[in-house]
């Protein structure tokens, strides 16, 4: 019965692929082979097709959408190249989400939105998490995404407090400097300093909730906000060099405060974003990768990539499209559109929120 149906379902692409009319030299039709239905709304076809190439189906891209029914976002030659894969969507994501679009899913505090899936705006409570992993090659949408994270966290409530590690001379992160309740750290021994300070608060924290026998911390009701820290371009910080053996203690002494925290601290009110390029053990390690609980993987441009940060391929398949991206929670793998915030909006949000706390507006314990 089960061959039956893949049969039905093989014949029915295959009569969709005749009408197309196309033919090798020999005047050999192409051939379905395998029909996998990714999901309720992705299909993927393996189709023999020796003699006629990639470049003659991207072609006639219009009238495969036609001859299909379907939206034919990929095509791509398979490893033996007298196969090819089509990847067809009944429902496609748009290419550009913006920001404004998104906020009003962020209705409840420590809430940031993930972006556009094909079942609707994914929102996500960082204290659910409670850790998270941004990965990608440059230009695919990480650094954005970070910062709309965190731009929306701030927003979502008065009990927060943000600490920002950025060792590229605060470049990224220099337009948060100006609110009170975030700091941005540029060099080694700062971020040493930062984490140790954090790892003394957890264990203060952790001492309080002992007397007062509680099982976490509530922000509002224990005056004690949720603080978050941030990394971007995790590879940076713990990374270590093979020369500066000075720089290399500061490096591992991260490595060994980051590793504690993100193992303790969500029980505390303390969480941790990630942003890199690259997640290897040599810049994150394993320890630490254990214990994230959300993924968002950009496009990655090797197969390795995107194992060792999704356990699968999905993010070397990713369309070449800025801000697409997977979002992983568990064993959930969601294809997604991520909000885009422009500079200029970002700066925007930012002024708007130190004027509301110049107003008492908003406020942090």
């Amino acid at each position: 019965l089960y061959g039956l149906r893949e049969y039905k379902k093989i014949k029915a692409y295959q009569k969709d692929f005749d009408f197309l009319s196309m033919k090798a030299g020999n005047g050999s039709p192409p051939k379905v082979i395998r029909v996998v239905e990714v999901d309720e709304f992705k299909t993927k076809v393996i189709l023999k097709s020796e003699g006629i190439g990639v470049d003659r189906y991207t072609g006639k891209t219009n009238d495969l959408t036609s001859a299909l029914g379907q939206i034919v976002e990929v095509i791509k030659p398979c490893k033996n190249p007298k196969f090819i894969e089509f990847h067809l969507t009944t429902k496609s994501l748009p290419s550009k989400v913006s920001y404004y679009e998104c906020e009003e899913e962020n209705i409840r505090p420590y809430t940031f939105t993930v972006g556009e899936s094909l079942g609707g705006f994914l929102t996500q409570d960082i204290a659910t998490l409670p850790h998270m992993l941004i990965a990608g090659t440059t230009g695919g949408g990480k650094s954005v995404f970070f910062k709309q994270v965190l731009v929306s966290l701030l927003k979502s409530t008065n009990n927060l407090q943000l600490y920002l590690l950025d060792l590229k001379k605060g470049v990224e992160m220099r337009p948060f400097e100006d609110l009170p309740n975030v700091r941005v750290i540029k060099t080694e021994e700062g971020a040493v300093t930062v984490l140790k300070n954090l790892k003394d608060e957890m264990d203060r924290r952790f001492t309080y909730m002992e007397k007062h026998k509680l099982k976490e911390i509530d922000p509002k009701k224990h005056k004690m906000d949720k603080i978050i820290i941030g990394v971007d371009e995790a590879s940076v910080l713990y990374t270590k060099s093979k020369s500066n053996s000075s720089k290399n203690r500061l490096i591992e002494e991260s490595r060994e405060l980051t590793d504690e925290l993100i193992k303790l601290s969500r029980a505390a009110g303390i969480h941790l974003i990630l942003a890199t390029q690259k997640v290897t053990k040599e810049t994150i390690d394993t320890k630490v990768q254990e214990n994230i609980g959300g993924r968002m993987c950009f496009k990655m441009n090797t197969l390795q990539g995107s194992m060792t940060v999704l356990g699968n391929k999905k993010a070397l398949s990713l369309p070449d499209v800025k801000g697409r991206g997977i979002w992983a929670t568990g064993n959930k793998f969601v294809e997604v559109q991520a909000p885009f915030l422009s500079e200029d909006e970002l700066e925007g949000e930012l002024s708007a929120l130190v004027s509301e706390f110049k107003t008492k507006y908003k406020t942090f314990h």
